[in-house]
């Protein structure tokens, strides 16, 4: 099993219900999202995000290691989550300042 298939399919298994999957990738977030339940993925400890950003960085690491690698994959899975982050952070964020998230 190569990484991008080892990856994307337990990033999609990791993904909320609502999220939806294309083609065996979750589907793309949009901004709206932000206000939708992250709680699946506000996960600490050993399973946490850190596990996420070590997958990935093994992945680049691999590509890297071969020459002409195609990243657009990778690239694809690290901008999906950073758009996790960037939402669950803001979601997190609003919720302890009291405020309200408006797209």
């Amino acid at each position: 099993m190569t990484d991008q298939v080892s990856f994307w399919s337990w990033w999609t298994a990791c993904q909320p219900p609502w999220r939806g999957v294309i083609n065996g990738h979750p589907k793309l977030l949009l901004v709206s999202d932000i206000a939708r339940d992250w709680e699946a993925l506000l996960v600490g400890g050993n399973n946490g995000v850190m596990c996420v950003m070590m997958a990935l960085y093994w992945w680049g690491k691999h590509l890297a290691e071969r020459d002409g690698a195609d990243i657009t994959d990778w690239l694809n899975a690290m901008k999906d989550v950073d758009s996790r982050n960037t939402f669950t952070y803001e979601q997190e964020t609003q919720k302890t300042m009291g405020l309200k998230w408006e797209p």
